[in-house]
């Protein structure tokens, strides 16, 4: 028999950033891309968000919550390009839309 925590856990709506609104127009709601999420009226508003940012893939939860709190909590293994060293860091949204590390 499935017990009722089983079956709650089961029905937990997952996370997408579709169901979000662009957070620089607040206008339209994000789209998936081939590389990226971005605003659903992009030609206008240019916001997009890579699905990949220093040799880590974004989760789809990493996503909602940059768009919805501004950042995202600290990931592991962040590697810059052209060193072999990795770091821990968390990504920001910045006041013009852009995407930065906070360490």
């Amino acid at each position: 028999p499935v017990t009722i925590k089983a079956r709650e856990k089961k029905e937990k709506k997952s996370i997408q950033p579709e169901d979000y609104l662009c957070p620089k127009c607040k206008k339209a709601n994000l789209r998936k891309g081939n590389t990226a999420y971005g605003c659903g009226d992009f030609t206008n508003c240019g916001f997009k968000i890579p699905f990949g940012l220093l040799n880590k893939k974004l989760t789809e939860k990493q996503i909602v919550d940059l768009i919805t709190t501004g950042k995202t909590s600290k990931i592991k293994g962040l590697e810059m390009p052209g060193t072999e060293k990795s770091f821990d860091a968390r990504f920001v949204l910045t006041k013009d839309f852009g995407t930065e590390i906070e360490r």
